[in-house]
This record gives C-alpha cells, sequence and structure tokens, in this order.
C-alpha cells in the first residue's frame, strides 16, 4: 500500500488517541467495524481489509467502526463469533423443521434416518444440503476449538512471558523458519489434526502484539 494511506492510518490512530480500554500504544490498534455487515466488499462481494484500501475508500470506512487495541478487537470479534455460532444453530434447526419428506434416506445431524425428498439433497451425497453444511460448520468450529486449547496448554506468549486465559484469539502461532512454512496455523481449520500439530511444532506461540513487531521491526523502531 502506498505511503499516503500508511500515514493516514496513522494521523487517524493519533487522533484518536486510546483505545476503549485506556491502551494508549497507537501504532498496535487495529480498525474494527462496529457492524461487520458494513465491511467494504468490491462489486463481486469480496470483503477487503481496512489496510488494504485506498485513501478515498479509507475515508469513507471510518464512519463504520474506531480503532481498537488487539486484545481488545480480537475479545469483541470472539464474542461475535460465539453469538454468530449460536445464530448459525438455531438457523440451520429451523430449516431441518422445513425439510420436505421423501424416498432418500439422509445420514447427517438433523436427520439421520429420516427419508427426505431428492430435491433436499446435492448429487451423490448421502446428507441433505443443511446437514451438509451444517456438519462443514462444525468440523471448522472444532478445529478451531483443538487450536485455541493447544494455546492454552503452551500457557503463555514466548517472548514477554503474558499468559493464556480467555484471551486466546489475543495469541498467534509465529513460525520460527518462515521457510519452513506449509500455512498460517490459523488457515488450518480444514486439515487433520495431524498436519495441524506437524505445522504447531514449527511455531512459537506469541501475543499479537509481539508478532507485530517480530515481524514488522522497522515500523516498530526495533532496528
Amino acid at each position: 500500500m502506498h505511503t499516503k494511506e500508511k500515514l493516514f492510518r496513522i494521523l487517524c490512530k493519533q487522533k484518536q488517541g486510546k483505545c476503549e480500554c485506556g491502551n494508549a500504544n497507537y501504532l498496535f490498534f487495529e480498525f474494527a467495524h462496529y457492524n461487520r455487515l458494513t465491511k467494504y466488499r468490491t462489486r463481486n462481494g469480496k470483503i477487503i481489509g481496512f489496510n488494504r484500501l485506498h485513501l478515498k475508500q479509507m475515508k469513507n470506512e471510518l464512519g463504520k467502526g474506531r480503532f481498537l487495541c488487539k486484545l481488545c478487537h480480537r475479545m469483541e470479534t470472539t464474542k461475535e463469533y460465539e453469538n454468530t455460532s449460536l445464530d448459525a444453530l438455531e438457523r440451520h434447526a429451523n430449516l431441518a423443521k422445513t425439510a420436505e419428506l421423501g424416498s432418500k434416506i439422509c445420514t447427517g445431524y438433523f436427520h439421520s434416518g429420516t427419508a427426505l425428498s431428492p430435491r433436499e439433497f446435492y448429487n451423490n451425497h448421502s446428507r441433505c444440503k443443511n446437514c451438509y453444511y451444517y456438519d462443514i460448520y462444525r468440523r471448522v468450529r472444532n478445529k478451531r476449538d483443538y487450536i485455541n486449547n493447544i494455546k492454552i496448554e503452551l500457557g503463555m506468549c514466548q517472548f514477554c512471558s503474558l499468559p493464556v486465559r480467555d484471551n486466546y484469539t489475543y495469541f498467534e502461532f509465529d513460525h520460527i523458519d518462515p521457510t519452513n512454512k506449509f500455512k498460517k496455523v490459523s488457515e488450518l481449520h480444514k486439515y487433520k489434526t495431524s498436519t495441524i500439530d506437524i505445522e504447531i511444532k514449527k511455531c512459537q506461540l506469541l501475543c499479537a502484539d509481539c508478532h507485530f513487531k517480530k515481524t514488522h521491526p522497522h515500523f516498530c523502531g526495533l532496528s
């Protein structure tokens, strides 16, 4: 991104001064939307993060949110995710009640053993569409929980010793040797737990601030 966008972001953070929690270290602030549904999207519906917007787009986006420290931003996102998860479960359960009965047996979470209309299925699937998508949602959630539990077991940031409690989303896995990196651990929720374990062994656990300092030392004035 061009220098003018970076400078604009820094000036906006300085102007705000503090996070809602009182943290005044604005270099580590992130833009947080009041409502995720209002995030900037391209014509084809792709969401573009605040830091990747052009100057004019940034100025238009400012009214949709404010800057938070990394901890507050992640805690807010976690709360939103939990609420969304509960909404998703309720939505899938309600959709399951309206499924059309028929002759094809579903093996999914909601309709296991129930004969539904073939229209309720994708081709060659043994689960109806609703159960299929819910099973994907459950697998992703279970993998995220698995990764977060490992963070709790590791206990703290390897740089500043900040302990991991219910703030686990504030912690990130940093690859010690970036050339040996397969994927970000946070992107492995569709892979087997064995793959996740292998990737985590290449990493050290850092809080978001320490991870940012290590990754961007020039930006933080550390080198």
